[in-house]
């Protein structure tokens, strides 16, 4: 009689909701060699520092046309902001040149069309609820 009184308690507490699912479209991807670097920022203050609150690679192996997608689902909803790097030669580090990075780089449903990096509020999104964003690569 307990277990029946305590799985009956149990099915009336509200379930943990799941993580939505962020899906990501790459778009004007030059190269298939290497990998992209994708950091997730949370707030303008560690775009800033550039200190992402989550910060990974991924291959390019499924890249097609210039474009590929990717599906997250281990993010909790809130705000967050995507810059990728197109690390084509696979070394881990933003290579630049005179002033401008040599590899191609992108922001979440941002086109970056001028010579300064754009502030945090150009490309951050809300993530409430499965949800798509672009990156679209710009090289120098």
């Amino acid at each position: 009689m307990l277990y029946l009184t305590l799985c009956s308690l149990l099915s009336m507490l509200p379930m943990p909701a799941e993580n939505p699912t962020l899906t990501i479209e790459f778009e004007n991807i030059r190269f298939s060699e290497g990998q992209l670097l994708i950091g997730i920022y949370q707030d303008e203050a560690s775009w800033k520092k550039r200190k992402p609150a989550r910060e990974f690679t991924t291959s390019k192996a499924e890249l097609q046309n210039g474009k590929m997608i990717l599906h997250l689902t281990d993010l909790p909803a809130g705000s967050y902001g995507l810059a990728v790097l197109d690390d084509s030669n696979g070394n881990e580090i933003v290579d630049m040149g005179f002033v401008f990075p040599k590899e191609g780089f992108g922001f979440s449903n941002y086109v970056h069309n001028t010579l300064s990096l754009p502030q945090f509020k150009n490309f951050v999104f809300d993530l409430k609820e499965s949800y798509t964003v672009k990156v679209k690569f710009r090289y120098l």
